[in-house]
């Protein structure tokens, strides 16, 4: 759909919801909450550009929730919604609002597509204030009319995108080196009715302890390597369903791993469609397949190498809504012919909008983990603990992370000024 009948169609069932919902009163402007949840967005621009509204700080004194939200695509640009809800008199309002950006869009026309379908989505509203007659809006684009347009806009790449990546690091002291070296290598291709992906990425870590001693030897050197390549390919089958598989490759001299490579085949069910992944996203898939492995030293079961056949349980929910942002994830796997060698991993993230400027938020995530089938037999030595030279043993890890904010004050988030700003 084109910009100008995308704008014409904006005003047409705006006046008809003029008549059907409240009006601002005369003289006041919109008043407008902009939620950027998990995107950039450069408000003072916004604030700069836009001055027939008013930017308020709290939502529940808004006329409009602007919430804004973003998922980067397989291009490497980002596909945006904005669904704009109507609060108080509005109550019942609403407009969704889908664009996309480009790979190689820049930060600057990044700002401003996000700027113009801001303004798209908010036209409706504006039409209800007495500062609708100040609005001037061009539908004339100069040279549109000699543009013959084809048929179908034709892909030369047919999808395909590639993706090649490095980074190193470097850092010495009298008693310590640490250098980091690795690159990263990405191929994909992604349509509606299927995907594939391919990912590898090699890497080498390299650290020196040097001791406080007379002898110039006293030193310690370890050095890790890790290559690793993982592949997947899903075909949509319906609005809820899609199969595919899985398949890796591991080596990872700190895992002990000489190879390592699994082929799983999966399905995957979507309790919400897919289509509504921006604001919610509900999935839960199974897979089950071959897990084959070479060790480096001998594990801690006295096996060089064994293949074993492993099954999977993932679910996934992420829930975008004008009170905050739910995501919580669960995954269990184990062995078919031992089901106590598992793992099991939870994760939640949750940031929610208690009233007015008030926010907590919160991450925590573990793992029960009874499957390092890889860990060498032997007991580590203190070098080896202290340098991570291999991985240790252990039945759990743990990690949160949680914070409280309140704002209060004036709630007019209109003014900008960059004086004296970094």
């Amino acid at each position: 759909m084109s910009k100008s009948l995308r704008i014409l169609l904006i005003l047409f069932f705006s006046s008809l919801l003029v008549t059907t919902y409240g009006q601002i009163p005369r003289g006041e402007k919109l008043k407008v909450f902009l939620d950027c949840q998990n995107t950039r967005c450069d408000q003072d621009y916004f604030r700069s550009e836009i001055n027939v509204i008013d930017f308020f700080r709290d939502r529940l004194l808004a006329d409009v929730h602007a919430l804004v939200t973003a998922n980067r695509n397989p291009s490497g640009g980002r596909n945006y919604q904005m669904i704009f809800f109507g609060l108080n008199d509005l109550e019942g309002v609403r407009d969704t609002i889908n664009f996309t950006t480009g790979v190689n869009t820049t930060d600057f026309e990044q700002r401003d597509d996000i700027l113009n379908n801001l303004k798209l989505g908010l036209l409706p509203f504006i039409a209800k204030t007495s500062y609708a007659k100040d609005i001037y809006i061009d539908m004339k684009v100069p040279g549109l009319e000699e543009v013959n347009r084809p048929a179908e806009l034709a892909d030369k790449w047919d999808y395909w995108v590639f993706r090649l990546s490095g980074d190193g690091s470097y850092e010495e002291d009298a008693n310590y080196l640490r250098l980091n070296l690795s690159g990263r290598a990405i191929i994909s291709r992604i349509t509606e009715k299927n995907k594939f992906f391919l990912f590898t990425r090699t890497s080498e870590r390299s650290r020196r302890f040097k001791f406080a001693s007379a002898d110039e030897d006293d030193q310690i050197v370890v050095t890790n390597y890790s290559t690793s390549m993982y592949n997947q390919y899903v075909i949509s089958i319906s609005d809820h369903w899609s199969v595919g598989y899985e398949a890796s490759y591991r080596h990872d001299t700190f895992e002990n791993f000489k190879n390592r490579l699994t082929v799983s085949p999966a399905v995957e069910y979507s309790i919400f469609p897919y289509k509504d992944f921006n604001t919610k996203f509900f999935t839960v898939r199974y897979s089950a397949g071959l897990w084959a492995s070479q060790y480096i030293d001998s594990t801690i079961y006295n096996k060089i190498s064994e293949n074993r056949w492993r099954q999977q349980v993932e679910m996934n929910a992420d829930f975008n809504q004008p009170w905050g942002n739910v995501g919580v994830g669960a995954r269990f796997s184990h062995f078919l012919d031992d089901i106590t060698v598992n793992n099991l991993r939870l994760e939640a993230d949750v940031e929610i909008r208690i009233t007015g400027g008030l926010f907590v938020n919160f991450n925590i995530n573990g793992s029960l983990i009874h499957d390092q089938i890889n860990l060498p037999k032997g007991q580590a030595t203190e070098e080896e603990v202290l340098t991570q030279l291999r991985q240790l043993q252990t039945n759990y890890d743990f990690g949160t992370r949680f914070g409280i904010s309140y704002r209060f004050g004036s709630n007019i988030n209109n003014i900008v000024n960059p004086r004296f700003d970094d």
